[in-house]
């Protein structure tokens, strides 16, 4: 049956390659889920001789069945330090070490951090999901109000993302009991953004927080939020200490480490 589905769908690409006279082509993390379209890129390289490049943008160590046919490809890149580390240890790749960007464009005017706003504003610009660190957001929010910091804190709920496993519902359950139980619904705002509405969320925050609990491949919203002139407070896991110079562009604390956030 995959056979099938990658044949139809090996067809139907060829087709776009040759209309628009593509010889190159980027594989964006095709080593994860199906190993569908590795194995129609694998098949148009052979007979239409295009070069396949790819990312890797985090490992998954059961997907070593699909990285066999990523293997013979061209280009090799990992997107940061850490996951080059990982794709030589789990894979048995060695590769080009990327350094990933934001898109210009989106960041060419930089907004002045407001200097004359009473409260400041925190941004935590990830999906809503435990790994990200709401929670520790949230009780860094408490603490630092508690200690007189007039702040509050933004949450982002992005509406381009998937819930693969299906927790998203219950972790929001649990930080709005946390945000009640610790009296902080006037001072938590929960956004809904699109991608192409960030640039004015990071110009509306005076610093930004990423306080991952699990390793990031590399965390694209710390360079968003250096692109934008704002200072980013991240935790030291995975690749997210490669994106920040510690006491130049921000700050690198220990995972899970709620005094450190603080």
């Amino acid at each position: 049956v995959l056979k099938e589905i990658a044949g139809g769908f090996a067809a139907k690409l060829r087709t776009e390659l040759e209309e628009r006279a593509i010889k190159v082509v980027h594989g964006h993390n095709l080593h994860h889920f199906t190993p569908v379209p590795a194995m129609a890129l694998s098949a148009l390289q052979d007979s239409m001789g295009i070069e396949v490049h790819h990312t890797y943008h985090s490992v998954w160590e059961n997907s070593l069945d699909i990285v066999e046919l990523c293997r013979a490809w061209r280009g090799q890149y990992a997107l940061s330090s850490y996951v080059k580390k990982r794709c030589a240890d789990i894979l048995g790749l060695e590769m080009i070490h990327t350094v990933p960007g934001v898109a210009r464009d989106r960041y060419d005017a930089v907004t002045p951090l407001s200097t004359d706003r009473d409260t400041k504003v925190i941004l935590l610009p990830a999906r809503l999901v435990r790994e990200k660190g709401a929670d520790l957001a949230v009780r860094m929010l408490h603490i630092l109000r508690e200690g007189g910091l007039a702040a509050r804190l933004i949450l982002t709920t992005p509406d381009q993302t998937v819930d693969w496993d299906h927790t998203s519902a219950k972790f929001r359950k649990e930080i709005d009991e946390l945000v009640t139980r610790l009296e902080l619904g006037e001072h938590v705002e929960f956004r809904g953004m699109g991608f192409e509405e960030m640039p004015q969320l990071y110009a509306e925050s005076d610093v930004v927080i990423y306080p991952s609990v699990y390793p990031e491949p590399l965390g694209i919203a710390p360079l968003e939020a250096a692109a934008a002139g704002r200072p980013v407070v991240v935790t030291d896991n995975g690749g997210l200490g490669e994106t920040v110079k510690h006491d130049i562009t921000g700050y690198v604390v220990p995972a899970g480490d709620l005094k450190a956030l603080t």
